[in-house]
């Protein structure tokens, strides 16, 4: 199965992350920090939980030092082995990915096309808020739809005076 990460934009939609309640105030804290690069966040996470990188390994049917390689960014992770790592910390991997850009990741496999998107897209986000900002962006952008329609009607009443006007006027100098 072909998977990839697409990094899309600065805009981002919601998926809400699943944690266990012990998890989710670090992880909270973790991405209220500054940015951390994912393998920072795996050994503040692996280590928050008492995990060693020996039984990380082991786990991921590694070596140690293979291990290591990747938590100090020498070995690039893919999908899969970001996805491994996040089952063995019990937290969603939209917390690994989270890069407090506000970016958006989109999965894609093979399976994805532009009739299902069902059958393998799925849209990460990092702004938990960014739901009630395009709410918020909604609302103003219908209020100033609310006020050009009030300008155009008073404006097309304002047309149809003066054109009164103008045919009294009219009628006026031809008596």
């Amino acid at each position: 199965m072909v998977k990839k990460w697409l990094h899309i934009g600065s805009h981002a939609f919601t998926m809400i992350a699943k944690f266990t309640p012990n998890h989710q105030p670090f992880v909270e804290k973790l991405n209220q920090k500054l940015p951390m690069k994912t393998q920072d966040k795996i050994r503040a996470i692996r280590t928050q939980q008492k995990i060693s990188q020996k039984q990380m390994a082991e786990r991921l049917e590694l070596t140690p030092q293979a291990y290591s390689k990747i938590e100090s960014g020498k070995t690039k992770l893919n999908l899969d082995r970001i996805q491994q790592i996040a089952h063995i910390l019990n937290i969603d991997v939209t917390e690994l990915i989270h890069n407090n850009d506000n970016g958006v990741f989109l999965l894609i496999n093979e399976n994805c096309t532009n009739e299902n998107l069902n059958n393998g897209a799925i849209i990460y986000h990092s702004n938990p808020n960014h739901e009630q900002n395009l709410v918020h962006e909604n609302d103003k952008l219908q209020l100033i739809i609310t006020h050009k329609d009030e300008i155009i009607t008073q404006l097309q009443n304002e047309n149809s005076l003066l054109k009164q006007m103008l045919d009294l006027l009219k009628s006026n100098q031809s008596q």
